[in-house]
């Protein structure tokens, strides 16, 4: 049988070596051959980290918003609540208002988040079952 051991790498300014092992089983011997041992230098294909700044600011171009400020961002998703629970979680935002059926509003439920100058809004509606029951509740007083 014929075994091939990987590729070594140590470094990238190392040297790469490849070696290739044939093993012979016999019934009482094993005899390992070595014959095909490759030796190349690695270099980078960019080699100063300001060549990679340029790159990669050619490759990304920015696109701006023709507004100066803007009071909040609004993330419409299925759960509401627990999505609010995420992101104020991951983020350290903390949950700041809410709106949902307890405040009148029988369309969506709404979380609050905010941190410093930045607010989030996540709303997830209601079902349209919902919605109905909420309007004949209305219409009979």
């Amino acid at each position: 049988f014929t075994t091939l051991h990987p590729k070594s790498f140590i470094g990238p300014s190392s040297l790469i070596t490849t070696t290739t092992t044939r093993q012979q089983a016999s019934s009482s011997t094993t005899e390992t051959i070595e014959n095909d041992t490759s030796t190349s230098k690695w270099k980078p294909k960019v080699a100063s980290l300001k060549d990679r700044r340029n790159l990669r600011s050619q490759e990304h171009n920015t696109e701006t918003i023709g507004s100066k400020a803007f009071h909040h961002i609004e993330f419409y998703c299925g759960d509401a609540k627990a999505t609010a629970l995420r992101f104020s979680l991951a983020l350290g935002m903390p949950i700041v208002c809410e709106s949902g059926q307890h405040t009148g509003n029988d369309k969506c439920v709404s979380y609050g988040l905010e941190s410093e100058n930045v607010r989030f809004i996540v709303t997830a509606p209601y079902s349209e079952a919902v919605q109905k029951q909420a309007a004949a509740a209305a219409a009979n007083g």
